[in-house]
């Protein structure tokens, strides 16, 4: 399995970037791991839905039909830590290759990227900008990597 997760924008905080650093580093040691950022458009006269649109085709882009992509959504199924190492165990058993989180810019997903989707996951009914969801992902992944592995990092 190799885990990709593609996200609209770079990291501009120098502590989320060690955060995602520090996680990337700790999830190699389980499985392939990929992480791909795809330029956000700049708000001009555009409307969101044209912005949404074009965030929308360059994360698709990144992707490939294979993957099993996973929006990250406000309005998606929130799980436990427990519950999300059972999902990542499920897919193991399923053999899918290519689970690939996909993170969209201020505006969110657009419904294709929704639509196409395999699963669609909530951190929270919170809003976060990118870099922060980045490191909660990253961070639930490792831990589910560890509770996997019957290791401590959990309790």
């Amino acid at each position: 399995m190799k885990i990709n997760i593609i996200a609209v924008g770079k990291i501009q905080n120098k502590d989320f970037d060690s955060l995602c650093k520090l996680y990337q580093n700790r999830i190699q040691k389980y499985t392939n791991f990929q992480l791909n950022f795809v330029k956000p458009v700049k708000i001009s006269t555009l409307s969101d839905k044209e912005i949404i649109e074009k965030e929308e085709k360059r994360l698709l882009e990144q992707s490939s039909s294979s993957d099993y992509i996973i929006a990250l959504d406000q309005r998606g199924k929130q799980m436990s830590s427990d519950n999300f190492a059972s999902f990542f165990s499920k897919l193991m058993l399923d053999r899918v290759k290519n689970p690939t989180f996909i993170i969209g810019g201020p505006l969110g997903l657009g419904k294709n990227i929704i639509e196409k989707s395999s699963y669609v996951l909530s951190l929270s009914k919170m809003t976060f900008v990118h870099e922060q969801a980045l490191v909660l992902l990253l961070e639930q992944i490792y831990r589910s990597m560890t509770i996997l592995k019957g290791e401590k990092y959990h309790k």
